[in-house]
């Protein structure tokens, strides 16, 4: 691999690389301060997260819910985006990938306790699309986080294939999000210092294998997303659209089943945003994704399977 303008020896660039591999941003995820700034410039928190260790301590009824969906119940009921099954003799729904019951989330700020989640109910099926869009400030950057195990609720829980991720150990959980879900945000989150396919190799190494094998997974989905005459260069020699674009071929990488994207081309000028929108929605029909979407695109929203609205702590259906 070329590495023009680097005066280390071969060896020492190998170790740095190795060495990158435990970066918290590694793998395209946010640190948690990274999160809790998110949430501030979404006008949602002034002060660290108040959640208890255990997220679903002192929440009433939402563990005996949780046993129809421990058993791998299909249908939700009530809430919009829970997919019940449609009338008789029309084929059964999409297998639950994922689902969320009675999510509340909220911060302390000062004297002042901030709700931003309010008893949120979610289904996500096989293969199946979800936009969400909603004000700034509604809470929706807060809704991926908690999909995504990055961070924790303050009461309820959230299932991916029947299991409860907040009742795994950080280890397991971290092990679940590298495997089992595709993260692209508003930033990139590209590492400075490696190549566009370093960058998207990046979460293979998370998982202890080794850089050839690393390296040899990230080279097709590079050339998918349109890089491969790109794949040498380092993120400042890219375009904003560029970026994104390996941010994307690094959140596929792993081959996850579900993709989060939050506000992915809110960075980008209208003709880099047109079509990163359009490589996300030909690589969800194409690896049969489930995804959700948080995007003020209303075009986009549109050419997805569900449309929501994040208001006041709960899904609606999107009128537009």
């Amino acid at each position: 691999m070329s590495r023009r303008g680097s005066g280390a020896p071969p060896i020492a660039r190998d170790a740095k690389f190795k060495k990158a591999d435990r970066s918290p941003s590694a793998s395209g995820e946010p640190t948690r301060m990274d999160d809790r700034k998110d949430d501030r410039l979404d006008g949602q928190s002034g002060g660290q997260p108040g959640c208890p260790p255990d997220g679903r301590r002192g929440f009433g009824g939402a563990e005996k819910k949780a046993v129809s969906f421990a058993k791998g119940a299909a249908g939700g009921t009530g809430g919009p985006g829970t997919g019940r099954s449609g009338p008789s003799g029309q084929a059964p729904e999409a297998e639950v990938l994922m689902e969320s019951r009675d999510l509340y989330k909220s911060f302390q700020a000062g004297g002042e306790r901030l709700s931003i989640l309010a008893g949120l109910d979610l289904t996500i099926r096989k293969g199946r699309s979800v936009a969400v869009l909603g004000a700034s400030g509604s809470g929706k950057s807060t809704l991926m986080y908690l999909l995504g195990g990055l961070d924790r609720p303050t009461m309820g829980l959230v299932f991916s294939k029947g299991r409860d991720i907040f009742r795994l150990s950080e280890s397991e959980l971290a092990s679940w999000r590298s495997k089992e879900v595709g993260f692209v945000f508003q930033f990139h989150y590209l590492l400075s210092d490696f190549t566009a396919l370093e960058n998207v190799a990046m979460p293979v190494l998370l998982t202890g294998r080794g850089r050839a094998e690393a390296l040899e997974m990230a080279g097709p989905i590079l050339d998918r997303v349109g890089l491969s005459n790109r794949k040498d260069h380092r993120p400042g020699a890219l375009s904003g659209g560029e970026q994104q674009r390996v941010a994307l071929a690094r959140a596929l990488v792993m081959g996850p089943e579900l993709l989060l994207a939050d506000e992915p081309t809110g960075n980008l000028d209208a003709r880099n945003a047109a079509m990163v929108n359009e490589l996300i929605l030909q690589l969800v029909n194409e690896r049969q994704l489930s995804a959700v979407v948080v995007t003020h695109n209303a075009r986009l929203a549109k050419q997805l399977d569900v449309c929501l609205e994040l208001a006041d702590g709960r899904l609606h259906e999107w009128k537009g």
